[in-house]
């Protein structure tokens, strides 16, 4: 007998988008147990979008605006699934992405996470990530997933022990102006915890179509500096856990790479401003430190030293 599976959408003005994504699961040569949409006090007619669907989808709305980890988590609460899938409201799936990614999991039963590739649509094209996955044998993904985000929300299916094993999504948040600003739902920073306690499984098939927005694409400081912070936030939550020096090691080592990489990156578009934002945020993290001091009068002076 098939495992129940939740599915678990976290919602803030998507009302234009639910028709496809919904869609998409309701028409699964795999059925699901449960859809689960989590509204973050939408200004459009999410929520009344959402309602048109009648019991196939189980709505919760919130009494303030918190972030799609918020939401997430409120989803997660109510689910009964043994296993969990995580689907963006603009993203959707081919009819076999049930099929395909809870297979692994029926099959691995080692593995905590399965993934697939995906579809970028939208403002952007290809198949992500680029590399060759392995659906015969689990992952350790922890390292790569530190490198680069190689995992996307849409894709991820996982079974219960995870959430009860490490816990619940968190965002990153700053306040802007006295305004809340959070992030991407904290599904990257969730990811890297789960690699550290669990294996992955993935297939070569892209199930799931990425929609891209208008610029969503574009490597921005702000953007790097966010992925930098779930970094940060998850190697804070791990250290404990990663007793021996070489693994430990060799986590912030692929650290270090992204950072060099994304530094060079915003070098090489001479955005002294950005520059400057991630030079602070790097010399405040040790193992950053030195990697960052040779920016410095690249960020400050154009690269040249004064004397």
């Amino acid at each position: 007998m098939s495992k129940p599976i939740s599915v678990i959408l976290p919602c803030y003005n998507v009302a234009s988008f639910l028709d496809r994504s919904i869609g998409s699961v309701l028409c699964q040569t795999r059925a699901v147990h449960q859809i689960i949409a989590a509204d973050d006090c939408s200004r459009d007619d999410t929520v009344a979008k959402l309602k048109t669907f009648g019991p196939k989808v189980d709505v919760l709305t919130a009494a303030r605006n918190e972030g799609p980890a918020a939401r997430r988590n409120d989803a997660l609460r109510m689910s009964t699934g043994d296993y969990i899938a995580l689907l963006d409201p603009d993203d959707w799936w081919d009819e076999n992405h049930v099929e395909a990614v809870a297979g692994l999991l029926d099959r691995c039963p080692d593995a905590g996470v399965a993934f697939s590739k995906v579809r970028l649509a939208g403002d952007s094209s290809g198949i992500w990530p680029g590399c060759t996955l392995s659906s015969d044998r689990p992952m350790d993904m922890l390292q790569p997933l530190m490198r680069n985000t190689v995992i996307q929300a849409s894709s991820v299916i996982f079974r219960r022990e995870v959430i009860d094993r490490i816990g619940f999504f968190e965002d990153w948040m700053e306040t802007v102006g006295g305004r809340k600003v959070y992030g991407w739902g904290g599904d990257y920073e969730w990811l890297l915890r789960a690699a550290a306690f669990f294996p992955f499984i993935g297939t070569d098939l892209p199930t799931v179509h990425y929609h891209i927005r208008p610029g969503e694409a574009e490597a921005t400081a702000d953007k790097l500096i966010q992925f930098h912070h779930y970094r940060l936030m998850a190697l804070s939550k791990l250290r404990e856990h990663i007793p021996d020096k070489d693994a430990w090691g060799g986590l912030l080592d692929r650290h270090q790479m992204a950072w060099e990489e994304d530094l060079e990156k915003i070098w090489i578009r001479r955005e002294l401003i950005g520059l400057r934002r991630l030079c602070r945020l790097g010399m405040l993290v040790p193992h950053l430190r030195r990697h960052t001091i040779h920016y410095l009068p690249r960020a400050w002076f154009g690269g040249f030293q004064r004397s």
